[in-house]
């Protein structure tokens, strides 16, 4: 298995890889991100989430701070969604600056 199939928009590889992992006793995989060039990211599975549920706080579906909209554009999107969730990030920051300029005193 190489960096390329890990990377590659085709989850089959990963998959594959992760239930290996989860079969062999493993709690996670940190590996190379797919969406972002040169970063690295943290698989961890549901056995570990599960084993160690007590100590998680669900604050429920929420959006990411307006500082990470670099890193957002940064990431590799399926060239399907790319243009559509794109446009969604730039109206946010939009909605951002009116937000912060009508807060602002002139």
């Amino acid at each position: 298995m190489s960096v390329d199939e890990l990377i590659a928009d085709d989850l089959t590889v990963c998959q594959e890889l992760a239930e290996l992992a989860i079969e062999a006793g493993f709690d996670a995989i940190h590996g190379p991100a797919a969406p972002l060039e040169r970063e690295r990211t943290l698989a961890v599975f549901g056995t570990a989430i599960d084993s160690n549920l007590g100590g998680v706080v669900d604050k429920g579906v929420r959006r990411a701070p307006i500082r990470m909209y670099d890193v957002m554009r940064a990431i590799r999107l399926p060239a399907d969604r790319a243009d559509r969730i794109g446009r969604f990030f730039d109206a946010l920051v939009v909605d951002w600056h009116l937000r912060r300029a009508n807060r602002e005193p002139r």
